[in-house]
């Protein structure tokens, strides 16, 4: 599977459906130190920036199964592991919640960035295997750690876990 071309076509889908009222940006910076120097497509810097990184976490790996009788491998999978990372701009200087006294809390990151992307990216993410690849794909994992103030950009948004995973 190539994890890029998938997902640069899923944001592309995203954006054409209009996906929870947001314009999306794909970017795959590959390693966690290349996000600081990420720069999104001019007129796109206010979109989700979605953005794949693999370097903490293990790429691919296969599972097999065997006959306990023959040694004969009965079953095979390969899991596709990677980091997507769910970004939106913010100002470091904006409340995360109600920290600073007398600021609205519409205007502070929960309201503004990290609840509306939640109900976006989570637990019901429906992600078009068979529209973009042809073939179907199990989500094993989809976990996200909450960042806020990521990078000298102060990006907030959602650290998400995935795997992948395909019987070979």
């Amino acid at each position: 599977m190539n994890l890029i071309s998938f997902w640069q076509d899923q944001v592309t889908k995203w954006n054409t459906e209009n996906k929870c009222g947001l314009c999306w940006e794909f970017g795959a910076p590959l390693i966690e130190s290349a996000v600081e120097t990420y720069t999104p497509t001019i007129g796109k810097e206010c979109c989700v920036q979605v953005l794949l990184v693999r370097d903490k976490i293990t790429p691919f790996s296969t599972t097999n199964t065997y006959d306990s009788r023959t040694s004969l491998r009965t079953n095979a999978v390969c899991n596709h592991g990677f980091q997507l990372l769910f970004l939106l701009p913010s100002d470091i200087g904006t409340n995360n919640f109600n920290e600073i006294k007398n600021h609205p809390t519409t205007e502070s990151k929960w309201d503004t960035i990290l609840s509306r992307l939640e109900e976006c990216i989570s637990c019901d993410m429906n992600i078009d295997f068979c529209d973009i690849i042809g073939m179907q794909y199990r989500v094993t994992q989809w976990s996200a750690q909450q960042v806020i103030n990521y990078t000298s950009k102060a990006y907030s948004g959602y650290r998400l876990t995935v795997n992948f995973q395909k019987t070979v």
